[in-house]
């Protein structure tokens, strides 16, 4: 990404250096005596940044 920028469709999203994903609340999806295992999921926040639905384990 070029100064923080992208163009998608014609629409110019920004975001930030090392992307959305470090500074969002994941979700426990999965929990056992030696794992956990966390989610995080679109929403309108990282829509404005990834125009895509997405799962991240």
């Amino acid at each position: 990404m070029k100064d923080g920028r992208v163009d998608i469709g014609g629409k110019t999203y920004e975001m930030g250096r090392h992307g959305f994903a470090r500074e969002m609340e994941f979700t426990t999806v999965g929990q056992g005596e030696d794992f956990v295992t966390l989610e995080l999921r679109e929403d309108e926040t990282t829509l404005a940044q990834y125009p895509f639905p997405f799962s991240l384990r």
